[in-house]
């Protein structure tokens, strides 16, 4: 199972001391649901992130999208399968880093704000249609430098392909969240943690959730 880590909601989000960790200055207070969970967390802050509950819910959207809209295989064979990398955990860990400093500004306002603020604004106006246009556009901004990652570049989507991909797991990460819990805070940091969790899932294991599919009008709940 891909890492899990979680919010203490019986302390409102705060863990004891002992389960936080600091890097790069930055305090998150957290629980893994593993040591390999706790491991992969640590790469994902050496980019500046600190994983918080906004962090947690979108990385966890992205996941449950899987099961609630279905699994969709992608690409032919993952880094896993093609053998560059001998686990899930391993391919993880090395892809934690890299893959979370592209995302890094879409929680600090950075010059992603733009694009990051219209997919807030379609998601609380509950226009699906812009919702799908905003997160295609997010996508353009930081599809580039996610393509200098050689890891990435190694499962073989086009440009075009990766920015679709890109914005589906965005837009599927809200669909989740509106009908499960429509409550739910959203911010820049359930965007990046829905990214990182569906990237990896992509490059590591060639799968992309929710019910993906290449062709077609994937739009909608």
């Amino acid at each position: 199972m891909r890492w899990i880590y979680y919010i203490d909601k019986s302390t409102n989000g705060v863990v004891g001391t002992g389960s936080s960790f600091t890097t790069n200055g930055l305090v998150s207070d957290w629980l893994a649901g593993s040591d390999e969970a706790k491991v992969v967390a640590e790469e994902i802050e050496k980019a500046g992130l600190v994983i918080d509950a906004g962090f947690i819910n979108g990385a966890n959207s992205a996941k449950e999208s899987s099961h609630f809209f279905g699994r969709t295989s992608l690409v032919s064979e993952g880094l896993i399968q093609l053998g560059n990398y001998d686990s899930e955990h391993a391919c993880d860990v090395a892809l934690g880093s890299s893959v979370a400093s592209v995302f890094a500004n879409i929680s600090s306002g950075g010059s992603e704000q733009v694009a990051v603020s219209a997919v807030m604004t379609a998601v609380l106006n509950g226009d699906w249609v812009a919702l799908e246009l905003s997160t295609k556009a997010l996508a353009e901004v930081v599809v580039d430098p996610l393509l200098l990652i050689s890891d990435v570049s190694n499962i073989g989507l086009t440009r075009e392909q990766l920015v679709d991909v890109m914005a589906f797991i965005i837009y599927k990460s809200f669909s989740i969240m509106y009908i499960k819990n429509p409550e739910s805070t959203i911010d820049g940091q359930f965007i990046v943690g829905a990214l990182v969790y569906g990237i990896n899932s992509l490059v590591c294991d060639g799968i992309i959730s929710g019910g993906y599919q290449l062709l077609g009008n994937w739009s909608g709940l």
